[in-house]
């Protein structure tokens, strides 16, 4: 029970904060209006040099890597519940 809790906080908190977190970089950022290959290079370069796109960014790692962990150890606890 314990671990099944640990597992859903390491998926749950990570990834809500890494969002939140890329989110307000891109308010940082700003909205990229052109789409030509010169523009777009200039809001990746803006958002590589903001500290909340680099948090979020390993926030959501963090979720991605926890995801498969917690998959294949909760399908076991949760089986007889669904059955």
């Amino acid at each position: 029970m314990l671990t099944e809790l640990l597992y859903i906080l390491l998926i749950v908190i990570p990834g809500t904060g890494g969002e939140i977190c890329v989110s307000r970089a891109m308010k940082q950022v700003g909205e990229g209006m052109d789409f030509r290959p010169r523009a777009i290079a200039r809001v990746v370069g803006r958002a590589i040099h903001i500290p909340w796109m680099w948090i979020g960014v390993s926030l959501m790692i963090i979720n991605w890597t926890c995801l498969p962990t917690c998959r294949c150890s909760c399908s076991s606890a949760f089986s007889g519940i669904a059955a």
